[in-house]
């Protein structure tokens, strides 16, 4: 209670003089300042703006200038200066200022009257900024700039939005550390001794407690150092990302991301980089609970090591990710580092049912965050259903009402899975057409029948031969087997009449060919490296080089496009040293490894339950059965559903595994260790 208390007088009158801070910075930063626009830019985007504004044809006009491929810039220049048809021009710059302090800082982002700038210098027409707070803009003026500066501008800062959520982020942490000593004195003033005598939480699970802790913040902080905004560089995110920003929903992908962005967007503003602060704090928090739970169980320091787990590459690298199913997977951790911190059975009803309340929770929101995810947190509904099976009283009751249960848990997530988008969207699309396409491609070519593909589907002059032609050149990406994203595929994406029953229809004629097809689908997908090149070009670890490509690849709008460019990771030498370092020594591990482990939890731990019945009252058993279930299930899932073999869809097999394999090792040494484990088994335990 002393280390405790000894911790909040330090903390609280820290929090404090923060929120002064902030409070002081805030305050100061609201008052009106002078500075001037400078660094003005004509060239690249100013160009192609300032043809388009007067109506020039951007590429007919550069090839008069261009001479053996190359641009000459300065000649285009001149022409756009001396072309009396060109009468609007576009401009970059930045803020500048007098004061020396009182300035755009990792601190506090500027925002400029511009309104003020547009009344006092007539020849400004419109003026955008690069994003919240950015020095950073463009203006279009209908005369040549030729001078320096534009003075007397005024402006007003902002404590940045990044050190606010940085600083939110933190006190999550450090709150997670104290709810986590909360509940343990909890824990330990409830659990008696056969004498009657209650176990002692001392100081040193205090220290063990505060020490962990700093170490979990100071990984959080150094990976969200090094790696900020994260990487966002792929179109299902930039699709979630825009639809967030415009508020324009679609059910293509999954519609939760875009709605719980636009929230996000309209408290703290406009920015790329809260899916990976996401991301890391699910992850973080997760790993700290789980690090916790098994402390608590064993009292024993050396389940920090666990910590390591984040320096996995298939861990530490997709972290960084903002794809949907890294985020999902994120989700999941954090909901089932819950569920095992629960395991330990403490007696605070109140405490106990607000956790239940909110893993699930997470479930329910991890559901909407990837398509076809109701498979893997399906099975772990079932963990509040069955932990503490040994109070039953009448198992036959229990069995009804399981079952009961199980249907209607399965009813409500069938149910919500397939009307949450339509509260935001009217109508769905056909989303798999394509991994059926390319199973009946695979059904018609092992087993060269062909006719059961009607006539219609096939456009312009393609035929059956063009299928299969198709299919000895990939037999593995889904994508290239509709016009959407072939020009050269056989068939129109939304011209598929009945194609659902074709598929079936096949599977009942063709069974060894659709087998023959998905085993070769299901090696690639079972096989697949999270940073090896994928079959369409994706890869999930990047280099520096790759990774600091931060021009959008899409461009939705010009507004959209100006919010969002430069808001990549950009490497200093040091942070692009240690990344480098970290691409180069950080170990893989095939995800074959984890489907394996998966696979033999699962039915290890139904062969145990059923074999012997002293282990049936174990939750961490149960809980190792129900985690693994859902990870064998999702790699099932994954090779049966899923145009490409991409890592991303089989990741969250990883996370799950590692939970359900620590989990599993928990209920072994909770038996007293491998060697007694083993002799319970051959003894006489049934």
């Amino acid at each position: 209670m002393k280390n405790k208390n000894i911790f909040l007088k330090i903390y609280i009158p820290f929090l404090i003089i923060c929120f002064i801070t902030f409070i002081i910075l805030s305050i100061l930063g609201k008052k009106n300042r002078v500075g001037y626009l400078g660094e003005f830019q004509f060239g690249g985007s100013s160009i192609n703006k300032t043809l388009e504004l007067n109506g020039f044809n951007i590429g007919e006009t550069k090839k008069l200038f261009t001479i053996d491929n190359i641009l000459d810039n300065d000649a285009l220049t001149n022409y756009i200066f001396t072309n009396e048809a060109i009468t609007n021009y576009s401009y970059g710059f930045r803020v500048k200022y007098y004061d020396k302090v009182f300035r755009n800082s990792d601190i506090y982002g500027v925002y400029i009257d511009t309104n003020k700038l547009i009344n006092d210098n007539n020849f400004i027409k419109s003026i955008k900024m690069e994003a919240e707070g950015s020095p950073f803009g463009s203006f279009i003026s209908d005369k040549i700039i030729d001078f320096e500066k534009i003075d007397n501008i005024n402006y007003k800062l902002e404590i940045s939005h990044k050190l606010l959520h940085l600083f939110v982020s933190v006190n999550i942490f450090i709150f997670v550390i104290i709810f986590s000593v909360k509940l343990l004195r909890c824990y330990y003033s409830n659990i008696v001794y056969y004498d009657d005598s209650k176990l002692i939480f001392n100081k040193d699970d205090y220290l063990f407690i505060i020490v962990s802790g700093i170490i979990v913040i100071a990984i959080f902080l150094f990976q969200y150092w090094l790696c900020f905004p994260g990487y966002f560089q792929y179109w299902d995110t930039w699709e979630v990302i825009w639809r967030g920003y415009t508020g324009d929903y679609d059910d293509w992908r999954p519609v939760i991301i875009s709605f719980v962005l636009r929230i996000i967007y309209s408290i703290f503003g406009y920015d790329t980089y809260y899916l990976f602060l996401i991301n890391l704090l699910c992850w973080y928090i997760g790993l700290y609970i789980i690090v916790i739970s098994a402390y608590l169980k064993f009292k024993n320091r050396l389940v920090i090591f666990m910590l390591l787990f984040s320096f996995i590459g298939n861990i530490f690298f997709t972290n960084i990710n903002s794809e949907k199913d890294f985020t999902a997977t994120l989700i999941v951790w954090l909901s089932l580092s819950i569920m095992f911190f629960e395991l330990i059975s403490f007696r605070n009803s109140k405490v106990l049912l607000f956790l239940k309340i909110f893993s699930i929770f997470l479930l329910f929101i991890a559901e909407l965050w990837r398509h076809n995810f109701i498979v893997t947190v399906y099975p772990l509904f079932f963990v509040y259903l069955v932990i503490n099976i040994n109070r039953i009283v009448n198992i036959r009751k229990y069995i009804k009402s399981f079952l009961g249960l199980a249907v209607i848990i399965a009813v409500i997530l069938i149910m919500i899975s397939q009307n949450f988008s339509l509260f935001f969207v009217n109508g769905s699309k056909s989303y798999s057409n394509h991994i059926l396409l390319l199973q009946i491609a695979g059904c018609a070519f092992y087993s060269n029948d062909y006719s059961l593909i009607p006539d219609n589907w096939y456009i312009d002059d393609k035929n059956s031969e063009d299928l299969k032609k198709l299919y000895i050149e990939t037999n593995l990406i889904g994508d290239k087997y509709v016009t959407t994203w072939n020009e050269n595929a056989p068939f129109n994406y939304f011209n598929l009449e009945n194609i659902k029953q074709v598929w079936i229809k096949y599977i009942i004629k063709h069974p060894i060919s659709y087998l023959k097809h998905m085993i070769n689908y299901t090696a690639y997908m079972w096989t697949t490296e999270a940073w090896s090149p994928a079959l369409n070009g994706f890869n999930y670890r990047m280099t520096v080089d790759e990774i600091q490509d931060n021009a959008p690849l899409y461009v939705f709008t010009d507004e959209f496009y100006n919010a969002s460019k430069n808001k990549g990771i950009v490497f200093t030498p040091l942070r692009e040293k240690i990344y480098t370092l970290l691409y180069t020594i950080l170990p893989s591990i095939n995800i074959l490894i984890f489907v394996i482990f998966s696979i033999l939890i699962f039915f290890i731990s139904i062969f145990i339950f059923i074999r012997y019945r002293i282990f049936r009252n174990n939750n961490f058993l149960l809980f190792s059965f129900f985690t693994s279930f859902s990870a064998f299930a999702t790699s099932i899932i994954v090779a049966l559903f899923t145009p490409v073999p991409l890592y991303r869809y089989i990741h969250p097999v990883s996370a799950i595994t590692i939970i359900s394999l620590i989990s599993f090792i928990t209920f072994v040494y909770d038996r007293g260790g491998f060697k007694k484990f083993l002799k319970e088994l051959r003894g006489n335990g049934k």
